[in-house]
């Protein structure tokens, strides 16, 4: 009799959509939107990062070949806000096309809504795409905005004029729980004060 209630409950849930299910195994690199990021044994506090909610992992779920280390930004009592893939850039692989991995994110989310042309040191090339809500972009699953890009990484303007930097790939995906994320994040802001 108890194991026919708690089957009933579970199959009303999931036939129901309730037990607060989003659309996990879609999320970008396998990051659960639910699942807090040192349950993930390749995962690590980093404090002072995303407003004092980041996490740097190592690997993930489902690991990108060309990525080496992603970033987690989560809230508790709200979940992940902002997953962020990331590859330093040097001339051993500086061949890494930009536009393979917007071809990637394209095939899955559809075309990027803007794209941008900048100046990097010494490279002058397509190296900012956005999937953006104001633009027409309608998200997939948890996933509400995305951006792209290649950027400097210097400690100063000085570091970077001396051509001491590195470029840095990455692919930001903002999630659909990244507005409470904010809130939250102010309202413990404010409550310092």
């Amino acid at each position: 009799m108890i194991q026919t209630t708690i089957m009933l409950v579970v199959f009303a849930a999931l036939f129901t959509g309730s037990f607060d299910a989003r659309a996990d195994s879609e999320n970008p690199f396998g990051f659960e939107t639910n699942k807090h990021p040192l349950e993930y044994d390749y995962c690590k506090k980093e404090p002072g990062i995303l407003r004092g909610h980041g996490y740097t992992c190592s690997s993930a779920p489902r690991s990108h070949p060309d990525l080496e280390v992603y970033k987690l930004q989560f809230v508790e009592d709200v979940g992940l806000c902002l997953i962020v893939g990331r590859r330093f850039l040097n001339a051993d692989n500086l061949k890494i096309n930009l536009g393979n991995f917007k071809s990637q994110i394209a095939s899955k989310y559809g075309p990027p809504t803007a794209g941008w042309k900048q100046r990097l040191f010494p490279f002058e090339f397509p190296n900012k795409y956005a999937w953006d809500p104001k633009a027409g972009f309608k998200g997939l699953g948890d996933v509400k905005a995305i951006r792209l890009m290649l950027d400097i990484v210097a400690d100063n303007l000085m570091d970077a004029a001396d051509n001491d930097y590195e470029i840095v790939a990455t692919v930001h995906f903002w999630l659909v729980t990244i507005d409470a994320c904010q809130k939250k994040i102010a309202e413990k802001a404010n409550n310092a004060f």
